[in-house]
């Protein structure tokens, strides 16, 4: 027992002390709950190289084009459009086990995933047999918004959501 606690202590030892392993620093902010639109939508418009979505819910109404989740899936169009590289990844939100109907999407994501698809923009939905509950946009592999926030009304007007951005001080991408 001993040996085995001495060689877990060297170990850990070279591990930790390893000059040569990545280090990043970042900034971590919190996004109160009221902000979290406003931020996300900065970050959008913002973005130079890439946006990767990938949330669980996306409650879109293209019949509301002035609301919050509208205005974030047009800034989506526009980065695209401008030559950003967009991929947004949705929950398929149908019942485990169950296809999604001809390949696209039943439920709260199925007029986001028509709607962004209709404009052009690569948006995949997850296997039917398990639940994408992510809820994160990375930004030019440098800024991610990762937090409890669906794409929603009630997540942006309502509900009590955590969210954190952390943007890297250099360059590596590694998202």
């Amino acid at each position: 027992m001993i040996k085995l606690s001495m060689i877990l202590c060297v170990l850990s030892s070279c591990i930790f002390l390893n000059n040569d392993l990545p280090a990043y620093q970042a900034e971590i902010e919190y996004i109160p709950d009221r902000d979290y639109f406003e931020t996300a939508l900065e970050e959008i418009n913002q973005a130079r190289e890439s946006i990767k979505v990938y949330m669980f819910v996306i409650a879109a109404r293209p019949d509301q084009p002035g609301s919050k989740v509208m205005r974030l899936l047009d800034a989506l169009v526009a980065a695209k459009d401008r030559g950003v590289d967009v991929t947004v990844h949705v929950d398929q939100n149908v019942p485990f086990g169950q296809d999604p109907f001809d390949g696209g999407v039943e439920g709260k994501n199925e007029n986001a995933y028509a709607y962004l698809k209709g404009q052009g923009v690569k948006i995949f939905v997850d296997n039917p047999y398990s639940y994408a509950h992510a809820k994160a946009v990375i930004i030019d592999g440098q800024t991610a918004i990762v937090g409890s926030s669906n794409w929603s009304a009630s997540a942006f007007e309502q509900n009590n959501e955590t969210t954190r951005s952390s943007a890297r001080k250099n360059t590596r991408k590694n998202f």
